[in-house]
């Protein structure tokens, strides 16, 4: 009975402090659909499953400098549809934010496409963290 009681108290007590058994940066959801090699972007949709229209809502987190990134969108004759940049609600440097972005995007070639979402390199202007989603064009 004691040992309850003793593990009740610890549990408060880790409560209080705001100490939970959980990552406050980690993912709200464990299995990522796509993500870059580094695990710097994460998203978690849309599904590939899933035939997308304009405008696309992609939702992930990131742990990328400065808490932004950038996203292109191509069809399937590699034509850019669509590109711009992506910021995470981050609350700290170093920490996964959560991110929203609303991709509107002009009619495909094809039904098939790539989204991509990457940051820049501070040194080289490289690309870096990028994460590659194959996608299903919708009508």
């Amino acid at each position: 009975m004691s040992a309850i009681v003793a593990a009740l108290a610890i549990a408060l007590t880790l409560s209080a402090c705001g100490i939970s058994g959980s990552q406050g940066d980690g993912p709200e959801n464990p299995t990522p659909i796509a993500k870059s090699e580094s695990d710097n972007i994460r998203i978690f949709s849309p599904s590939p499953e899933v035939a997308i229209v304009s405008p696309l809502i992609v939702k992930g987190e990131a742990r990328v400098f400065e808490s932004q990134f950038n996203y292109q969108l191509f069809d399937a004759d590699g034509s850019v549809l669509a590109e711009g940049v992506g910021h995470a609600e981050a609350s700290d440097m170093g920490q996964y934010g959560k991110f929203e972005i609303t991709i509107g995007f002009k009619k495909p070639n094809g039904t098939e496409g790539t989204l991509k979402l990457f940051d820049y390199s501070a040194k080289d202007g490289s690309e870096i963290d990028v994460v590659k989603l194959a996608v299903k064009f919708g009508q």
